[in-house]
């Protein structure tokens, strides 16, 4: 092998070292091909392909995003509202299709040719129809179409005997709160002729009116464009054309920095303006939200709500409907007594003569009398198909048939007014009798038991009452005389049993003259939950008509049962046996 060099120069001996060849005429390959050579050529094609992939993600990309910008629903089709203008409802048209907003709870849903949520089966010849509003509990999130409460509401009612035939109409959006609901009436609905409206309301509609930073920023995004033509929407240049300048890219490189600085706040303010601002930070606790101990500060938030729904409901009577207001609970409201929402909106309706449907307590009773939960599995806020058929029964359980006169929600019962509750922890001391802290609402109190103690489980991690050892059934009674009587009493309390003994129970009975409430867990379905203290167990008794003035509670236990007061563990949750009393409003 033969190596040929023109000077002494270190660029042509470096030249000269990659054009190393044999001196026969044959090619350089094999072992005759010099390594960095071969390692050159090696090099050119990885850089080639590199270049070819890196080109086809880049086309890729492109080509989903602006696929993805034109129809959001592409890679998952999510009921996203549109309020196309010549449509009657705010959602596409003619969908067939699965939504995963949740991995673990995908559902299948379909649109009508008007954008609204099919009901099913369809109804011939209906003479009689109820227009459902409201959220993605209206719409029925996490559910197929036969399971919202619409359409669970329509096959109850044509169940029924009688010439009338319901069409229950869903016109349910996902994430709209009664602004959305209020316009989308005014825009459409108005013209959409019904005998009775639902407007259903969860928390997260007072949650949206918290920051209007916030909200307004949110329905200035793609959900909440203003009603549209559906013709143009669909038209690929326009879309396009939009879709390019609402690319994050395009609105940074054609942002200008601002000419002006940003206006700031002024120190005064009105007494009005602190009380919202206030409102808005303690809102910010969805916890406080729930509690009617807070409604004196988050009343503004209430107000702005109850305001727009007073206007849905006038703009409903002025187009022929009847209206009902249900509301759904949140499910923290099932793990703690918190009366919120319904504090505040009962007493508001009731002045005002507004229908109200109220599902707390109803819900409460599925969950820990049947131990069926009303809430998707896994957690989530939403409703399960058993959910919503209790408000499609509550509902029907509302609606009067007459052969002559349109159907019509029944006035509701009564309703128990919350306010400013007075919460009384009761405890025992070490022989098992009742504990009874001072306040100004208990004005005597007697009290007998026998064969209870305080022991501590055999984990050493609570405290609670149960039976002493001489066998047999344990009881203690407390009897209170009130100074001031109460429309309502409740008693949360954590039962407490014991696997390993299935003759054990715990009994706890709230009772006055006129009305009992009792819990056992000899009779309820949901063991697991007691054992490991995630579930609370809630009873109430109230009177729509003779307001409480005495009060006995009641407990009976047997074996290792009993209730669990107190936890020894830092960073669990703190077992109490609290006593709930809502004063009468009196004359």
């Amino acid at each position: 092998m033969t190596c040929l060099l023109r000077n002494d120069r270190a660029s042509d001996y470096t030249h000269a070292f990659f054009v190393i060849r044999p001196l026969s005429g044959h090619t350089t390959k094999g072992a005759y091909e010099p390594f960095i050579w071969r390692w050159w050529r090696l090099f050119r094609r990885i850089h080639i392909w590199q270049v070819v992939i890196f080109l086809a993600l880049l086309f890729s990309y492109l080509t989903l995003e602006v696929a993805y910008r034109l129809d959001p629903s592409i890679l998952n089709r999510l009921p996203h509202p549109k309020f196309y203008s010549d449509l009657a409802g705010s959602l596409r048209p003619d969908v067939r299709a699965v939504a995963r907003w949740h991995p673990d709870l995908p559902f299948l849903y379909t649109t009508d040719k008007q954008g609204l949520r099919n009901s099913v089966p369809p109804v011939a010849q209906a003479n009689r129809r109820i227009l459902c509003i409201g959220d993605s509990y209206t719409f029925g999130f996490g559910v197929p179409d036969a399971q919202t409460f619409p359409s669970q509401l329509q096959m109850l009612l044509n169940s029924w005997p009688g010439p009338n035939r319901f069409q229950v109409v869903n016109a349910g959006v996902m994430g709209i709160g009664i602004i959305e609901n209020l316009h989308y009436f005014q825009t459409k609905a108005n013209r959409m002729p019904a005998d009775l409206m639902v407007l259903q309301f969860n928390i997260y509609d007072i949650e949206l009116l918290r920051s209007d930073v916030e909200v307004q920023n949110y329905r200035k995004g793609k959900p909440f464009a203003p009603l549209e033509d559906r013709l143009l929407a669909e038209d690929v240049n326009v879309a396009l054309v939009q879709a390019l300048h609402a690319n994050p890219v395009f609105i940074f490189l054609t942002s200008q920095p601002p000419l002006q600085p940003k206006p700031t706040t002024s120190a005064t303010s009105t007494p009005e303006q602190d009380r919202l601002r206030l409102a808005k930070r303690v809102a910010g606790n969805k916890d406080k939200l729930l509690d009617e101990r807070y409604l004196a500060f988050t009343a503004p938030l209430w107000q702005r709500y109850l305001d727009e729904a007073n206007r849905l409901r006038e703009e409903a009577a002025a187009a022929g409907m009847d209206f009902l207001l249900v509301i759904v609970p949140d499910p923290d409201q099932l793990h703690d007594y918190k009366n919120g929402p319904s504090a505040a909106i009962l007493e508001h309706c009731r002045n005002r003569g507004i229908k109200t449907l109220d599902m707390t307590e109803t819900f409460r009773r599925l969950y820990l009398d049947q131990g069926i939960n009303p809430f998707l599995e896994p957690l989530d806020t939403h409703c399960s198909a058993a959910g919503n058929a209790a408000i499609a029964r509550a509902i029907a359980d509302r609606i009067a048939q007459g052969e002559a006169e349109p159907p019509v929600f029944l006035p509701a019962n009564e309703a128990v007014r919350y306010r400013d509750p007075v919460t009384i922890s009761l405890s025992f001391d070490d022989d098992g009798r009742f504990v009874l802290p001072e306040n100004w609402l208990v004005a005597a109190s007697e009290q007998d038991q026998r064969n209870m103690v305080l022991e501590y489980a055999a984990d050493r991690t609570v405290k609670y009452l149960t039976t002493s050892k001489e066998g047999g059934e344990g009881h203690a009674r407390l009897h209170l005389r009130l100074r001031q009587p109460v429309e309502a009493a409740a008693l949360v309390f954590f039962p407490h049993a014991s696997p390993g003994e299935p003759a054990g129970f715990c009994d706890v009975t709230l009772r006055h003259p006129m009305q009992s409430a009792r819990f056992s867990t000899a009779k309820a379905p949901v063991p697991a939950g007691w054992n490991s203290f995630e579930q609370e167990a809630f009873l109430r008794v109230s009177s729509a008509r003779t307001s409480i003035d005495e009060l006995d509670i009641e407990v009976t236990t047997r074996g290792d049962g009993g209730l669990g007061l107190q936890d020894i563990h830092i960073g669990q949750p703190r077992r109490r046996l609290d006593l709930i009393l809502y004063p009468a409003i009196l004359p």
